[in-house]
């Protein structure tokens, strides 16, 4: 950190002046970039320690939706924050040539039905992992297969997750990070 003189009557309210308030800093993490020699506004500046910290680092218009998992859905503990993920729905759909009469006259759906796996999103950044938004091994256990992970999704794709969630069983493919 620098200080450098400012014209008090261009002091806007948030500024961070002198050493002491510029202490207040360190540990902190910014929400967006800042420029050389742009003054530190505090409203710019995030506390990790802060439970409101994931949201205050959440970009605008995105929102995050935590799934569960288990072994075989969360790609066995191999998937860690940062990483970025397609997320598949296996369901149930007609079968081809099914008829809404063949539907209606049918005792049990079972036989005119087959199961899909589709992909449901693709691209979406893993924010945390059981709570966890720093990725890490546990040295005492390994790698922790998890048991919900947390994705920055829009607000549709909120709404797709949850939905797909009801009618379906989600799971995650790890994307390569070659992968763009």
């Amino acid at each position: 950190l620098d200080t450098q003189p400012w014209p008090e009557h261009l002091a806007l309210e948030g500024f961070v002046v002198g050493s002491e308030q510029g202490q207040k800093l360190l540990g902190m993490v910014t929400r967006s970039p800042f420029q050389a020699r742009e003054p530190f506004i505090m409203t710019k500046v995030v506390n990790p320690d802060d439970p409101n910290f994931l949201a205050g680092t959440l970009p605008k218009g995105k929102r995050v939706v935590t799934i569960s998992t288990d072994g075989i859905a969360g790609v066995a503990g191999f998937i860690f924050p940062g990483d970025r993920v397609d997320v598949l729905i296996t369901h149930d759909i007609v079968k081809e040539g099914v008829s809404e009469k063949d539907l209606e006259e049918a005792d049990s759906q079972d036989s005119l039905e087959e199961e899909v796996t589709e992909s449901l999103l693709s691209n979406i950044r893993v924010l945390a992992v059981d709570q966890r938004a720093t990725a890490g091994v546990d040295p005492d256990q390994g790698i922790i297969v998890p048991q919900s992970v947390s994705l920055e999704v829009t607000s549709e794709d909120a709404q797709r997750l949850r939905l797909g969630a009801q009618v379906g069983n989600l799971s995650l493919a790890l994307r390569s990070i070659e992968d763009k």
